[in-house]
């Protein structure tokens, strides 16, 4: 079995985050992608985002009926800060025998994980796919060959048989790129906080919630 951590705040979930998720799925073979918003984010101030039980209830909306999608409160459910490390060694303590786990993130996230608690063991303890939107040839790829060797390992180089970074010591990265809907949850808020239309940003459950709970004014 093939698996897929897919984390953030989703503050709101969007259609970008769907596209995500079902591209990375169908793109590496995944049989299920883990979807989990963080408690409390390390690096934004928690009385700025909405509560996560609205989070959570947002993205199960989002991703209900949306093949080898799992929505996941283990972060939700512990008190305190969401630190990605933390979340991989339960998910990989409670995985099946001959389960291979990947972490999937965007090009912007990987771009900071120097920023992140124990960031280089991650990198022992499991694959990382990151995406980033399709653009002109080499655009991004540039920036992450460079970001990889400075700051992670100048040992990791691309495998064209296996298509993704190798290095000696440390696990794989896959750099993927998409063709991937431009939204975002920040314009998502500016738009409801000056009352412009979300329809076409995210599912209309997801809108309705978010009216009906007042979210984000």
């Amino acid at each position: 079995m093939k698996k897929g951590l897919f984390g953030g705040t989703f503050d709101p979930v969007h259609f970008g985050h769907v596209r995500i998720v079902e591209t990375i799925r169908d793109g590496f073979g995944l049989d299920e992608i883990f979807i989990v918003p963080a408690s409390i984010p390390p690096h934004k101030d928690a009385r700025q985002i909405a509560d996560g039980s609205d989070r959570l209830e947002m993205a199960r909306m989002a991703f209900k009926g949306i093949r080898g999608a799992t929505v996941s409160d283990i972060e939700l459910k512990h008190a305190g800060k969401s630190y990605t490390i933390d979340t991989i060694t339960l998910f990989l303590n409670s995985a099946a025998h001959g389960t291979s786990l990947y972490l999937i993130m965007g090009l912007d996230s990987f771009l900071e994980i120097h920023t992140w608690k124990s960031y280089m063991e991650i990198f022992r303890l499991l694959p990382i796919i990151v995406y980033a939107r399709m653009t002109k040839q080499g655009a991004g790829q540039d920036i992450f060959e460079s970001y990889l060797a400075s700051t992670v390992s100048d040992r990791y180089t691309f495998s064209a048989a296996r298509s993704c970074y190798t290095d000696p010591s440390l696990q794989p990265i896959y750099f993927y790129r998409g063709e991937l809907i431009d939204i975002s949850s920040t314009d998502i808020r500016k738009r409801i906080r000056t009352g412009r239309p979300i329809s076409g940003h995210v599912p209309e459950p997801v809108e309705k919630y978010i009216i009906e709970r007042g979210l984000y004014l």
